[in-house]
């Protein structure tokens, strides 16, 4: 028998027994089709812990081991009410030490303040109705109460169905010092109300694990 011939038999013998073994195996579910592999792969999330809050209507996941704290705070614009929104805090549980000296970006830290429920007010203590929530951001931004003005690029986005503008910062002690990343968030609540959300991380781990954070945030009514 040419060699050919018989190099050619043998492989097509091979094929013949890789097929039939293979269709076998996935007859018995020993190979994963498209379908069953999406059930073995586990949610990140899944053991996550949730916070909820009934008063403010609002929920998200966050990991067990970071660290949430909450109190109720007062508007700048409205002291004179009892509480004006709820403020959360969250991290990851990397503090800066016993350090005088303030670090806005304590290496490793990541953290996320929550503050919703937010009155929209005007420059006189008033509730803003003439504006636009555009406008008002962009009010909230310039106010030079609020600091020196830096101009800001707002994308608009949608959270949980509601509109929102973000931007994205770089935080710095000082000219010598690291960079770390940050963003803000305004979120129209409606009804005369929003919540704004911050963040700093100096990791891009942890940048990822924040954008899966504030993926899971919603209004629960």
């Amino acid at each position: 028998m040419d060699k050919k011939i018989k190099y050619l038999i043998i492989f097509v013998v091979i094929i013949l027994i890789v097929g039939v073994g293979g269709f076998l195996a996935w007859q018995q579910g020993w190979i994963p089709t498209l379908k069953s592999f999406s059930k073995l792969t586990s949610d990140e999330t899944t053991d996550w812990k949730i916070y909820k809050n009934e008063e403010y209507g609002f929920e998200f996941k966050y990991p067990s081991f970071w660290n949430i704290g909450e109190s109720n705070a007062l508007s700048a614009d409205n002291p004179n009410q009892d509480r004006n929104f709820i403020q959360i805090n969250l991290s990851n549980n990397i503090y800066q030490g016993d350090s005088e000296a303030f670090d806005p970006c304590p290496s490793g830290r990541a953290n996320i303040v929550y503050q919703i429920g937010k009155l929209r007010m005007d420059a006189e203590g008033s509730m803003d109705t003439e504006r636009t929530f555009e406008e008002f951001v962009n009010f909230q931004i310039e106010n030079p109460e609020r600091g020196p003005y830096i101009p800001r690029t707002l994308i608009p986005v949608t959270i949980d169905g509601h509109n929102a503008l973000m931007f994205n910062q770089e935080i710095r002690k000082d000219e010598t010092s690291k960079i770390c990343k940050g963003g803000f968030y305004y979120i129209d609540q409606g009804l005369n109300h929003y919540t704004t959300v911050s963040f700093i991380v100096d990791k891009q781990d942890d940048k990822l694990i924040i954008d899966q954070i504030l993926s899971t945030f919603k209004f629960t009514r």
